[in-house]
């Protein structure tokens, strides 16, 4: 999916959540990129990061940032949170 990706659709849930528009995320392969996503906009919304378990990690950001599929945690949140809409 990449990281890029992940932005932009953080943006799109940004504005969204604005306008109070029903939103519902979704993935073709199921291969938890849709939480990803989710737990990427919980993150920016909220501060914290969403507890949603995932393969021994605290969800799956956080698990496909161990794994190396995605840059290391602090820098994906920092991003995040200097991200702009």
């Amino acid at each position: 999916m990449g990281l890029e990706n992940i932005m932009n659709c953080i943006r799109i849930l940004e504005q969204a959540d604005i306008l109070n528009t029903p939103v519902i995320v979704h993935c073709d392969g199921g291969n938890n990129r849709s939480r990803v996503v989710v737990e990427c906009y919980h993150y920016r919304k909220m501060g914290f990061q969403l507890d949603d378990e995932y393969k021994g990690a605290v969800n799956h950001l956080i698990y496909n940032c161990s794994i190396g599929v995605l840059p290391r945690i602090w820098l994906v949140e920092e991003m995040i949170r200097l991200l702009l809409i």
